[in-house]
């Protein structure tokens, strides 16, 4: 599972060996002011994802990697059952990160009061 780590000016992804592995990424900073829309979710579409560049999936068991769609880049670290928390930024290589969480209404909560 993602490690996420919660700082003064923004979040930290950091990823195990095998999340690493798949993702071809072992950690990922996104900066509060940065953040655009938060959004938790039960499932993961598969919708939002697009083309794979780089990264291991076995769809609804396990995405991690780099995904291309409309232009924009997304990364996903995500493995059934997890929950989804969907981060979509501005002005990054990335647009949208999707992360497995335990919790993904309780990590949306977080996230929104430390935008304040």
């Amino acid at each position: 599972m993602a490690k996420i780590e919660l700082a003064d000016d923004g979040l930290t992804v950091q990823l195990g060996f095998w999340e690493s592995l798949g993702s071809l990424a072992r950690f990922k900073k996104i900066e509060y002011s940065k953040i655009t829309k938060i959004t938790a979710a039960e499932k993961l579409d598969l919708n939002i994802l697009g083309l794979r560049i780089g990264g291991a999936a076995i769809p609804y068991v396990l995405i991690y990697g780099n995904y291309w769609k409309n232009k924009k880049w997304t990364f996903a670290a995500w493995k059934r059952p997890q929950q989804v928390l969907l981060i979509e930024v501005k002005d990054k290589k990335f647009s949208q990160y999707v992360l497995g969480v335990e919790d993904a209404n309780s990590w949306k909560q977080q996230l929104q009061l430390r935008m304040k």
